[in-house]
C-alpha cells in the first residue's frame, strides 16, 4: 500500500505526466510507422490513414516533451490541451475504426482499440494531476 501512495506521489508531479506523455505518443507515433504502416495487410489499415495518425501523435509527443523540458510554473492550461488533443485523437481513431471495420483485421481492431484504451488511462491520469493541484 505504501508502495502505491509513493508511486501516486511521483508520477501525478505535472512534469512527469508530460514526460510520460511524451514518450507514450512517441512510441505510438513509431509503432505506427514501423510496424503498422509496412504491415498494412496484417492489420487491415491504409497506410494513409496510419500516416495520419501518426503525424498528430509525434506532434503530441514534441510538445509534451517540451512541456516536460520547459516546465512552465502555469503548466495547467498546457496539460488541459494535450488531454483534450488526447481525447480528439482517440475519437478520431474510433471513428477510423468504424469507417475501415470490414478492412480492419481482428489485430488492426485490437491494436488500435488497446492504443485508445492507454490514451484514455494518460488522458485520465493527466485530469487527476490537475485535480490534485487544484485542491
Amino acid at each position: 500500500m505504501q508502495f502505491i501512495s509513493k508511486f501516486q506521489q511521483v508520477i501525478l508531479i505535472p512534469r512527469n505526466v508530460f514526460l510520460l506523455d511524451g514518450i507514450g505518443a512517441l512510441v505510438s507515433s513509431l509503432l505506427l510507422v514501423v510496424l503498422l504502416a509496412p504491415f498494412e495487410s496484417f492489420f487491415g489499415m491504409p497506410s494513409d490513414y496510419v500516416y495520419q495518425l501518426a503525424i498528430p501523435a509525434f506532434v503530441f509527443a514534441v510538445y509534451s516533451i517540451a512541456c516536460y523540458v520547459f516546465n512552465p510554473n502555469n503548466w495547467q492550461p498546457f496539460m488541459k490541451l494535450i488531454a483534450l488533443a488526447n481525447f480528439i485523437y482517440c475519437c478520431v481513431t474510433f471513428y477510423l475504426i468504424l469507417k475501415l471495420f470490414y478492412r480492419l483485421t481482428q489485430f488492426g481492431v485490437l491494436y488500435f482499440l488497446l492504443e485508445i484504451a492507454v490514451v484514455l488511462m494518460v488522458i485520465a491520469l493527466e485530469i487527476n494531476t490537475i485535480r490534485k493541484q487544484a485542491k
